[in-house]
């Protein structure tokens, strides 16, 4: 089994900019010509037989992995790559989270296009059109979430299967040292022990620097939370979250109940009748003893802008996509 994937949220390098379509950071795998000097390519683009066929490449699975030295790709087979694309009939997924907004249990849906989330993850949600009128967008990949399959499969391209890891198999880590002089390995705990200030300077150049870096906000199933009560600041901590709608405005100033804590700290909160998702930086702690009353209820149904990765194809922060290419594809 191999791996060919377009949209791992988790790798990036930062600072590497794919010489055929000029995307900095490149997602996913990073593709180097052993031939040329600082020349790299994106998975789509090295796929795509972009750059000079005749010459070998080295594939960087990680920002930190060690090299895998490839052949060339001249007169090497290509698969078809078949899987979810534009025009592809889909159905509700494993992951499917958002109630009845597809029109209820097994109705058909099309992808209108596939596009990245923010600047989180490349070509890793579906924007899909309803047999009952409405679009919206779902995750193909993003986080590890798959909302949506297929009716039947699309094409979308090709793939050099020799030239891909093998499912299971973990690339060598190089190996980084602390500036005490010990390494570290995958798996390791640490601790930063560096003032925010010091710590934006020193991430110049390896990564850049995130506001987020710089807050831990933990809460638990259950708990209280108290919304912020400034519009703009919530606006702009929802980007990537959840987003904002105008619909979410009641809540702000409002107290509301944990009901799930995502992989990535995003929190699902419960308001009378409807759920939000929301950047925990939204949020403060609600002392136990003040009652919520029924601002929470054991099964509220979601808004239908509620829903978290996603937006109305019309609402803010709407990207223009990258059409006709698959998220996440496992090949045999």
């Amino acid at each position: 089994m191999k791996i060919l994937t377009f949209t791992n949220y988790r790798v990036r390098h930062s600072n590497i900019i794919c010489d055929s379509c000029k995307k900095h950071g490149i997602m996913g795998m990073r593709w180097k010509c052993k031939v040329c000097f600082d020349y790299d390519l994106c998975t789509q683009c090295y796929m795509n037989n972009k750059h000079d066929l005749s010459h070998a490449f080295e594939r960087y699975e990680t920002a930190h992995s060690q090299p895998v030295s490839l052949a060339p790709r001249q007169n090497l087979p290509r698969i078809i790559l078949k899987g979810i694309f534009q025009g592809v009939k889909v159905v509700r997924g494993p992951d499917w989270d958002w109630g009845n907004q597809d029109g209820g249990e097994g109705k058909v849906g099309k992808v209108v296009d596939i596009r990245g989330w923010d600047t989180e993850s490349g070509r890793s949600v579906a924007s899909v059109t309803w047999s009952n009128g409405t679009t919206n967008v779902y995750r193909m990949g993003h986080k590890g979430k798959v909302d949506l399959k297929y009716v039947s499969d699309g094409q979308g391209g090709f793939y050099y299967k020799d030239h891909l890891p093998k499912l299971g198999e973990h690339a060598e880590l190089q190996r980084q040292e602390s500036a005490d002089g010990h390494s570290f390995q995958q798996g390791d705990k640490v601790k930063c022990l560096l003032e925010v200030d010091i710590l934006r300077q020193m991430q110049e150049g390896h990564g850049g620097w995130n506001p987020k870096m710089a807050e831990v906000n933990t809460f638990a199933v259950g708990e209280l939370v108290r919304v912020l009560e400034d519009m703009d600041s919530v606006k702009r901590l929802q980007a990537g979250h959840g987003e904002w709608t105008d619909s979410m405005a009641p809540v702000l100033g409002q107290v509301g109940k944990v009901l799930k804590v995502y992989a990535d700290g995003d929190l699902r909160v419960a308001f009378g009748g409807q759920t939000w998702t929301f950047n925990p930086a939204c949020l403060c702690a609600q002392p136990v003893e003040v009652d919520a009353n029924l601002m929470t209820a054991e099964n509220p149904n979601e808004s239908g802008s509620s829903a978290r990765q996603r937006q109305q194809s019309t609402g803010a922060g709407d990207q223009v996509p990258r059409q006709g290419e698959s998220a996440t594809a496992a090949l045999d």
